[in-house]
Parts: C-alpha cells; structure tokens; sequence
C-alpha cells in the first residue's frame, strides 16, 4: 500500500497494514493517532510521563489486538483502548480504592453564566486536573468518555453509588473552582 496523492493512508489501508505487521503502516497509525490518545491518557494521569507510559501500553495492545478490530469508527476503538490502559495503570499502581460513602449532593452556589463563557478549554482542562484522583477519573469517564455509571463501577471494581458520590463530588468542586476564579 502506499500512500495515496495526499501522502496519508486511509484508516482501512493502517488497519490491513497494522495486520500485516508492516512497520511503515504501525508508525503511520501512531503518528495519526498518539497525539488525541495522550491527550486523552493525560486526562487520567498524574503527570505526562505517566501519561505517555499509558499511551505506549494502549498502542502496544493496539498492535497485538488488531486483529480484533471489527469495522466502526477506528478513533473511537483506540480511544477505548486507551481509556481502558489507563484505568489497568491507575489499579496497578494499588492506589487506595474509591470509596466516600453515600451519595452527596450539591446545593451550593450556583455558577455565573460569565464564568463559563469566559473559561478557556485550557483552563477548564486543568480545573479537571486538578481533582483529586478518584473524583476525576470518575468525571472523564461519565463527562468526557460517555460511559454510564454501571459501566464505571464494572471498570473500576467499585458499587454504583460510589461512582455517583464521585460524580457528585467532581461537579461541586468543579463548581466551586468556577465561582472563586470569578471572585475579584
């Protein structure tokens, strides 16, 4: 295969590459691919090394698993991938498990309409960040993945409700952020 006028590959030609074991096509993958998956592994990690070990280990499995590739969208299966590797990592470094007990609630104060419109992505990416980790792994895989809570305690080994409670936990803190960055 080689590359078409524009000089890149369809996802279909890096799939049947990637299959075939020709180095050319992997890197052609990983270059068209590596930098939204780091994004998405720096989401669920401390630091970018971290993130970038995450990234390695889900392209790893990329390649391994190809064959299992089914058709669809092919972001969207090494962003599974990813997001999966990234939660392998974050339990094989024996954190201590999610647990905060029963649901909460927020009835705090409410969040100005300015502080949103005036909120970069950058910034509202490192509000994320800065979560502590349970409540922010928990709010990418509900806000940013699209994974339901059922699906969450499955990955992360942890009941329904505390995956709510985190949930919970993440938007007051993310509210609160909010309203003490639109303080004078």
């Amino acid at each position: 295969m080689r590359p078409k006028a524009s000089g890149t590959y369809t996802d279909q030609d890096l799939v049947e590459g990637c299959k075939a074991g020709k180095p050319a096509l992997q890197r052609a993958l990983y270059e068209r691919f590596a930098g939204k998956m780091l994004a998405v592994a720096q989401r669920y990690c401390q630091d970018r090394m971290e993130a970038e070990d995450v990234l390695h280990m889900a392209f790893m499995k990329v390649f391994t698993r190809m064959e299992s590739y089914r058709g669809g969208v092919l972001e969207g299966w090494i962003r599974t991938i990813c997001v999966r590797e990234a939660i392998n990592h974050y339990h094989n470094k024996k954190r201590k498990p999610l647990t905060y007990g029963a649901e909460e609630s927020y009835q705090g104060e409410e969040v100005p309409a300015e502080a949103l419109s005036t909120l970069s992505l950058q910034d509202l990416q490192r509000l994320v960040a800065s979560l502590p980790e349970g409540a922010r792994i928990i709010f990418n895989l509900y806000a940013v993945e699209g994974f339901d809570h059922a699906e969450i305690a499955d990955m992360l080994g942890v009941s329904v409700g505390t995956t709510k409670s985190q949930l919970s936990r993440a938007r007051k803190l993310l509210q609160e952020k909010l309203v003490a960055t639109e303080r004078p």
